[in-house]
């Protein structure tokens, strides 16, 4: 939360306070002012968080534990659901087991030293883990509960011992899209296609809209930079504007290929 502040008051100070002062004071000094306002201020909350993203990246645990952490809350959660029934107890198991299913999704990018043995088995068990075990749980009862305690509570000390393989994978694939032992034609855990919500996928994406506000928004603030505070001409200005364009388009472009290239050679290593 305190991250997305931090985001919104940089927005505000490098972009709102010029924009405001480009459409409501009419000083050409007072503007200049506030400019720099702006610009300090944005610098400012910049190091305040790149300062807080230092101190939680050292709170945080590996990657590999983050899904340990999560499942063994889950497991609370669920065994309390058993005994209270509780609506709240169940949604609070849910939302753990998607911090699990997300932080899995993280495996993706090769920070996890098993992963390159995985290949198919990782990626049907992620479609498994979100698809049925979560739909299962959210709208099932306390017998439904209680039946998942045991196969999660082995995948949780498989993963506190750092044990975990392929077998692991194949064993919990199967216990995922077992037939339901009173009617075969069934399965105990039938697939439901999740559907994220626009949130969700904004969210999913934040880094690609981060980068593509950056190739836009930086431009443009050059450029009124440039006229309003250096008090260039309009030509210099819009030179400005598309020399610093030009430069976030490539920028932007070798971020975005670098992280697409990164996730390939990770996939063909496998």
């Amino acid at each position: 939360m305190l991250a997305q502040i931090l985001t919104i008051l940089v927005a505000v100070a490098f972009f709102g306070i010029p924009g405001f002062s480009l459409l409501f004071v009419p000083s050409p000094d007072l503007r200049s002012t506030l400019y720099f306002v702006s610009i300090g201020s944005a610098v400012l909350f910049l190091i305040i968080g790149s300062i807080l993203n230092a101190m939680n990246a050292k709170l945080l645990p590996p990657i590999e534990d983050r899904a340990f952490y999560y499942l063994k809350s889950a497991i609370a959660d669920l065994n309390s659901f058993g005994i209270s029934e509780s609506n709240t107890d169940k949604e609070s198991a849910v939302s753990n087991l998607t911090r699990v299913a997300d932080t899995m999704e993280a495996w993706e990018v090769g920070n996890i030293r098993f992963l390159r043995d995985l290949g198919t088995q990782l990626r049907e068990f992620r479609k498994n883990f979100r698809g049925r075990l979560i739909p299962a749980i959210a709208n099932g009862d306390k017998n439904l509960a209680q039946s998942v305690i045991l196969p999660l509570t082995g995948m949780s000390n498989t993963l506190e011992m750092g044990t975990l393989g392929k077998e692991h994978f194949v064993a919990w694939n199967e216990w995922l899209i077992q037939r339901d032992p009173v009617d075969s034609m069934k399965e105990q855990l039938p697939y439901v296609k999740p559907h994220p919500s626009l949130l969700m996928r904004l969210s999913s994406k934040r880094f690609h809209i981060a980068v593509l506000s950056l190739v836009v928004l930086v431009p443009i603030a050059t450029g009124i930079m440039s006229y309003e505070v250096l008090h260039a001409s309009v030509d210099t200005a819009v030179l400005s504007f598309s020399t610093v364009l030009a430069g976030t388009i490539v920028l932007g472009y070798l971020i975005l290929t670098k992280g697409k290239g990164h996730v390939l050679d990770e996939t063909q290593n496998r």
